[in-house]
């Protein structure tokens, strides 16, 4: 991938999280995005993760290098891609994840996009609520960790959008 490309990303990753203290009132017609990147073959917890998403978020899908429908995992990414990023930063899956969103859509749809590792435990009845108490203010990103490198990454429809138009301008990206 090109360098322009990872300073993007890089700067975009190292936004600072939203201060506990901003927060804003529940938005009813916010709505919540989840995802996730699955080995193939899945892990065991995958079946488990899928229910707790499925009644948590308003949307969610997993992304793999191969497709399952089954399971509602998208095939997004060569195998070599997935094994390299489960070795190295997980950049090239994220780009390809929201080039997903840019082009079904779904960038323009979710007020919130969520990426969950598939690990994670999720509170169904307390996820979104816990989410929209933020701003959905462009250019920043709620996390748990202030290096947005965090298991749990929440990144607001305009952000994302942002960064990915600006990920388009780049030759190569």
């Amino acid at each position: 991938m090109h360098a322009a490309c990872f300073s993007i990303l890089a700067h975009a990753l190292s936004v600072a999280a939203i201060k506990y203290g901003e927060q804003s009132s529940s938005q009813d017609d916010s709505l919540l995005f989840c995802y996730a990147f699955a080995r193939t073959p899945h892990d065991s917890i995958l079946q488990a993760w899928i229910q707790q998403v499925s009644k948590a978020c308003d949307g969610w899908t997993a992304f793999s290098w191969k497709d399952d429908p089954a399971l509602g995992i998208v095939g997004l990414y060569s195998q070599a891609v997935e094994s390299s990023s489960w070795k190295h930063e997980n950049e090239a899956v994220y780009l390809n994840a929201w080039s997903h969103f840019n082009k079904t859509g779904a960038m323009r749809r979710y007020t919130w996009f969520l990426h969950v590792d598939i690990d994670t435990f999720v509170v169904p009845s307390r996820l979104k609520k816990a989410i929209m108490r933020y701003p959905a203010t462009p250019g920043r990103i709620l996390t748990l960790s202030e290096q947005a490198d965090a298991y749990f990454v929440a990144i607001p429809q305009q952000t994302l959008e942002g960064m990915w138009s600006r990920l388009l301008e780049k030759p190569g990206c």
